[in-house]
């Protein structure tokens, strides 16, 4: 059983096929909301520059804004979209740098208090045999004059919420067990709410016999996803922020799924290699010279020979035969990811930490296991993504070889 996260739990809840399409097929897309996009890059911020270790005070606002101004520069690009109509992206701009001003009004109190991490990784078993685990991540950690330890978390929304729906607030307080697995019940813990881009606080806590609840109904949540047959789209006003709405039957698109006969996958393999095979030779069989028409019959190549489950398909001239490669994308050395993922990877005995780490022999460990699956889970969380690529070997039917091209 896979490891869930609050915002696994909130994707089924909003609507079980965008689920379906995101953690069980794995459908990935280009498309990125602004303001996912505008959120992702003042956390990034907040974390480099006043992260762990750094005085608050020791970068200025300034410095921060420029920051944040590079990242904008450096990451745009027409993937990012904004939905709502009248908006333009300078606005979400703004907005990213008003948060970070306001952080910057936070310098005084933060300094009163002890840090204890930033982006604090936390995990915790629902049950007593451990089967239904969660994981999460708290932007801040602090431990107050008083003891209390506080858990922080950046909000970049454009809405305001009530007290009263933070009160019920889930994401929160399932970091408030796991902190409560690792120091104790009797640790006090306040759930604390920065909506930085109105430079509001807000706070909120839970009982143990709120806390309780929230483990059963976790529960029930995960036990209810892990038995579900279906997964029907559920049409609602978020479906023009969903990354999948082009694709989603219940708002018009093309389902990616497509029931094929037979003779139609023959025929479409056929017309693939072909097509493909002509292309490559245009170019000489050099795979440095690579238009953008032969990346696209590349891919359409690949993605036909995974619907169909083989790995070699044939043409009229040439069988092209399709070799899948997989490794885990290792984050920069010295980074606080690389740090927990070493950390990860040696606990788990699957590297030494004594030779240079081979991202395609550590997934081949991984894959030797039998919870793999909870492996990968756990890898990714910790920055270790999971890369794939394919490569097509051309052979022709009279015998010779072409190259492999990626």
């Amino acid at each position: 059983m896979p490891i869930y996260s609050h915002s696994r739990l909130n994707t089924f809840d909003q609507c079980p096929l965008q689920f379906k399409y995101r953690y069980l097929d794995r459908i990935r897309v280009e498309r990125e909301n602004i303001e996912a996009f505008t959120g992702k890059l003042v956390h990034s911020v907040l974390e480099e520059v006043w992260g762990e270790g750094k005085p608050i005070g020791e970068c200025s606002l300034d410095q921060a804004l420029d920051r944040f101004e590079s990242l904008w520069n450096s990451e745009w690009s027409d993937r990012v979209r904004v939905v709502k109509s009248g908006y333009r992206p300078d606005y979400y701009r703004d907005m990213g740098r008003r948060c970070l001003q306001n952080f910057f009004q936070l310098k005084d109190t933060l300094r009163k208090v002890r840090t204890l991490a930033i982006e604090e990784k936390i995990t915790l078993s629902l049950d007593s045999d451990g089967k239904y685990r969660m994981i999460g991540f708290i932007d801040r950690l602090i431990r107050a004059e008083d003891g209390t330890h506080e858990i922080h978390d950046y909000k970049t929304s454009g809405r305001l919420p009530t007290q009263k729906s933070l009160d019920a607030d889930r994401q929160l307080a399932i970091y408030h067990l796991g902190l409560e697995e690792r120091l104790g019940s009797s640790t006090p813990v306040r759930l604390v709410w920065h909506y930085l881009a109105f430079g509001k606080t807000f706070q909120s806590s839970r009982t143990p016999g709120q806390l309780d609840s929230l483990r059963l109904e976790l529960i029930e949540r995960i036990r209810r996803i892990e038995t579900a047959k279906e997964f029907p789209a559920k049409v609602s006003p978020l479906c023009r922020w969903c990354v999948y709405e082009e694709i989603c039957p219940a708002r018009g698109g093309k389902s990616p799924v497509k029931v094929e006969t037979d003779q139609e996958r023959v025929e479409e393999g056929i017309r693939l290699v072909d097509g493909y095979v002509a292309l490559v030779q245009k170019t000489g069989g050099t795979p440095e010279i690579v238009s953008a028409e032969l990346d696209r019959h590349r891919n359409a190549l690949v993605d036909h020979s995974q619907r169909r489950g083989v790995d070699t398909v044939v043409g009229r001239t040439h069988v092209a035969r399709i070799r899948k490669q997989s490794w885990i994308r290792i984050p920069p050395a010295g980074t606080e990811r690389r740090v927990s993922l070493e950390s990860l990877l040696r606990m788990e005995n699957l590297w030494d930490g004594t030779s240079e780490m081979d991202p395609h022999q550590v997934l081949r460990n991984v894959e030797e296991r039998a919870e793999s699956s909870r492996l990968k889970e756990v890898i990714s969380a910790h920055g270790g993504d999971i890369e794939e690529s394919s490569e097509i070997q051309l052979v022709p039917l009279g015998g010779g070889q072409l190259k492999f091209f990626n």
